[in-house]
Parts: C-alpha cells; structure tokens; sequence
C-alpha cells in the first residue's frame, strides 16, 4: 500500500492505492518513490475503508528519497518487526505466528489451516488487537509504576505516552486507535478528577476515527470492534449483576472463568446481529469456544509481553525460557481447541 502525494497533470494526492511488482521495490516502508504505474482491476469494498481507491502495476521506478527516518510511524513499524521477529526466534512458526497475531495483529505468518479452524470457531477476532489489549497494558504498567512508588498523576501521562507507542507498534488498527483513545480519555479524566463515562469515550472515539477516515464506516471490523465493545459496556454488567447473588464462591480461578463467559456471551450476541447481516450465518460453537480460549487471552498477551522484554534488557536466560515455554503450552492449547472444535460434530 503507497500513499500518493500527487500526480503529474491532475489535482489529486493524498490518497491510497495498491501497487504490485514482479520485482522488489529497493524502497524501505515510508519512503517517497517517483513511479510509472499501470492501473489495474478496481479496488474492493475492504480497501476503500483502508481509503485504498487504486489497484496498480510498477512500471518503472524514477527516484527514492530517504526521509523515513523522521516518521513516527516508520519507528513503530520497525519496533513491531523486531518485536515479531524475537518471538520467531523463540518459538516453533506455529506457536510464534499465533503469539504475533494476537500481540501485534500480524496475520500473514499464520497457516491457512489454522486461519480456517479459527474462523470455523469464531474466534478469528482474538487476532484483531482490541480494547483487550490496551486494557491489559494499562493494568501492566500501572501495576509497575505505582510498585516503584511513583504517583498516579504520573502514572497516568506514562501510561497515555505507551499507549500511544503501542497503537503505533499496532500500525495504527482501527480497533486499537478506539480502545486507546477510550483509555487515554479515562486516565485524562483521572489526571484531571473527573470521572470519565465509557460511553462516551466510545463515543467519541467513533467520531474522531471517522472525522480521520470518512470511510471506516464500511469496514466490517470496525462495526464489530463497537458492538462488541457495547457488550462488555451494556450487557456484561446487566448479566453479571443477575449472576452474582447466585454465585457464592470467594475460588478465584472459579470467578474468572464467571467472568470469561459473561464476557464470552456478551460479545457473542451483541456481534451476532452483524454476523448474520454481513457474513449470513451463525453457529452455537463460538460461545463454547471463546468460553474455552478467551480466559487464556490475558494470560498469553501478559506472558508474551514479558518474553519479549526479557530478550531486550537481556535478563537472565532462566526467566526467558520461563515465558518461552509458558507461551508454548498456551499458544498449543488454542491450537489444540480449535482443531478439536473445528472438526466433524
């Protein structure tokens, strides 16, 4: 994908098309080239909610200049490649590929046949990074920072600063740009001593997104990224108050897997209307199989996380091989779920 700046003899620049080459382009991400290209085919619904409007084929390449070094955006590209890249080293390609998936969004290492298992089991979304994600990094950081005695304020503007890291490391996903701006609103409201409404933080999110890109209305992942955010914001809290005077135990693995199928029902119906909308179908598997997987989400996310810093402060090879080979008995479990889920009923 190449963003144009302009185009000889017509007023237009500043959008996005496609360009495929027989060749590689000795061009580094978010570098300006002067090109002939041939358009092609038109461009699907997918890609104009990405603002993509052109399908091309490189004819010849005139210039490159070299200014990405000062792009933001090129930094946290490159960040997240060496992130994926310590994990390829750490795993076997099955393991790592899904481990990169669900940290980063980065779907491309992943083998079509586990793609499939998961799109079968409908949890295909746990490889779109999302609120989840945010949340846990929040939780991560603060839980550091106040451990090392420094005050919330603080650990509120160090939180925003990561959070706006990590959505660049993400590529800037639209999932992750709402869940970012929803929990930077909340720290804001904690700076400040205001209490924030999460409604309206997913609110404005949705506005400042499609002010950015008038077209995120039609991507598919954006829709679902709202709705099933408005189940964890609507109903989860409805069907946890209906639960809890019924639910007596203090066990705390018992009340996380409660809370893992509130979340799990919650996001399933509030995303099923759309599912049927968009997709025309249904199944009854997917709230058993969020029910079975999502409660290892937090925990794979937490695990990797910390494998890959153990790698770059070069901490010792112990604790390293200790996430290493937690995140390879989680990453095989969700692979075992949804081969076992995806199979003949």
């Amino acid at each position: 994908m190449f963003k144009v700046k302009n185009i000889e003899n017509y007023d237009l620049k500043n959008f996005f098309i496609n360009i495929s080459s027989q060749i590689s382009i000795p061009a580094d991400i978010y570098q300006e080239i002067s090109c002939d290209i041939k358009t092609t085919n038109k461009v699907n619904t997918y890609d104009i909610a990405k603002n993509i409007y052109l399908n091309s084929y490189l004819k010849n390449i005139k210039n490159i200049n070299s200014n990405s070094f000062f792009n933001l955006k090129y930094h946290g590209i490159k960040a997240r490649e060496n992130m994926v890249l310590i994990t390829k080293n750490s795993l076997p390609k099955k393991q790592s590929s899904l481990i990169n998936g669900i940290l980063f969004g980065e779907k491309s290492g992943i083998s079509q046949d586990t793609k499939e298992n998961l799109i079968k089991i409908g949890v295909y979304h746990l490889l779109t990074v999302s609120g989840l994600h945010v949340s846990i990094l929040t939780q991560i950081i603060f839980f550091f920072l106040l451990k090392f005695k420094i005050n919330k304020k603080t650990s509120c503007i160090i939180s925003i600063l990561l959070i706006l890291i990590y959505i660049s490391i993400t590529g800037f996903a639209l999932s992750v740009v709402r869940a970012g701006i929803m929990s930077i609103v909340h720290l804001l409201g904690q700076i400040f001593y205001k209490k924030s409404d999460s409604l309206n933080s997913l609110g404005l999110s949705i506005l400042i997104i499609c002010l950015s890109n008038l077209n995120s209305g039609i991507n598919v992942g954006f829709w679902l990224s709202i709705s099933s955010t408005l189940g964890l914001l609507v109903l989860a809290p409805k069907i946890r108050k209906k639960l809890n005077p019924n639910f007596k135990t203090k066990n705390k693995f018992l009340i996380y897997i409660k809370d893992s199928f509130i979340t799990s029902i919650s996001v399933f119906t509030m995303t099923l209307p759309i599912s049927l909308f968009i997709f025309k179908n249904a199944s009854l598997i997917p709230p058993i199989s969020n029910l079975l997987i999502i409660f290892v989400i937090p925990i794979i996310i937490i695990i990797s996380f910390f494998l890959i810093i153990s790698r770059l402060l070069f901490l010792p090879e112990f604790i390293y091989m200790i996430f290493n080979v937690i995140s390879g008995i989680i990453t095989n479990y969700i692979i075992f779920v949804s081969e076992l889920l995806s199979g003949p009923m």
